[in-house]
């Protein structure tokens, strides 16, 4: 699932995303197995939001490669609507069949608010 907001308001996105994940009640019922990309297009971030579920399968490790790796690009080069589509990269990252380039590590950054470190 993505959700692109024009803004947060000021809230915290990781505030913001479990709302939206617990009023949604994404996944299956019961399951907790659902995932969300989050984008705020004028606070410049990005999160993806895992259920307990899937997180087994997508990891923070891997949610922070696929937001490095899959979707920053392309926002920074200002094609939004591809970024957004990156979200099969978290299809494949459950599936086991995303494959981050392992040179890269999360220098010591939360991977899953990766993007309050790096602007994209």
């Amino acid at each position: 699932m993505v959700l692109i907001v024009p803004s947060l308001e000021g809230d915290a996105l990781e505030d913001f995303s479990m709302r939206v994940a617990e009023q949604w009640k994404i996944g299956h019922k019961g399951l907790d197995n659902g995932a969300i990309l989050l984008i705020s297009k004028a606070d410049r971030k990005v999160r993806i939001e895992v259920g307990y579920g899937l997180e087994g399968r997508l990891t923070d490790l891997a949610a922070g490669r696929i937001i490095r790796e899959a979707i920053l690009p392309a926002f920074r080069a200002g094609r939004f609507d591809q970024g957004g589509e990156r979200v099969q990269a978290m299809i494949d990252s459950v599936r086991g069949e995303f494959k981050a380039d392992d040179r890269r590590g999360a220098g010591g950054l939360d991977p899953t608010t990766l993007s309050d470190a790096v602007p994209f």
